[in-house]
């Protein structure tokens, strides 16, 4: 049975354009979703709400605490996962997942909107097609 997702599209500006996070995902994960990268993102906890899901995700798997302001858009909901897009202004934090103690991404880049969308997870893709339309707009 598949489990309802939440997380974000995080995007940095480098001397004018807009790049997007891709967390190198580990070796099984490439494989099984034809991609290298992931974003910020994992399973709705019982008793959460889609936002709430998407910021405790945004925190684990990369360090961010997203507040409102950095909120330029969404949701956007494909299927059974729903991403927002947020702005930053540093880089990520890795660190070991605080329940497993496993770190859950080999490492991030940050690429172009267009190189994302061909080397992403393949079940992400039209999440990142959506913020590569939205990009232009924050």
């Amino acid at each position: 049975m598949k489990m309802a997702g939440a997380g974000f599209i995080i995007i940095r500006e480098f001397n004018g354009t807009k790049l997007i996070l891709g967390l190198v995902g580990p070796d099984f994960h490439q494989k099984r979703c034809a991609g290298t990268y992931d974003i910020p993102k994992g399973v709705i906890d019982n008793g959460e709400t889609r936002w709430e899901a998407a910021k405790r995700e945004a925190k684990e798997e990369a360090g961010y605490i997203i507040t409102d302001d950095m909120v330029k858009a969404g949701p956007y909901t494909d299927g059974l996962l729903t991403i927002w897009m947020a702005q930053v202004d540093d880089d990520p934090i890795i660190v070991p997942n605080p329940d497993s103690g496993i770190i859950e991404h080999r490492g991030y880049k940050w690429l172009k909107p267009e190189d994302l969308v061909v080397d992403c997870y393949n079940y992400l893709v039209p999440c990142v097609e959506w913020a590569c339309k939205e990009i232009s707009n924050v």
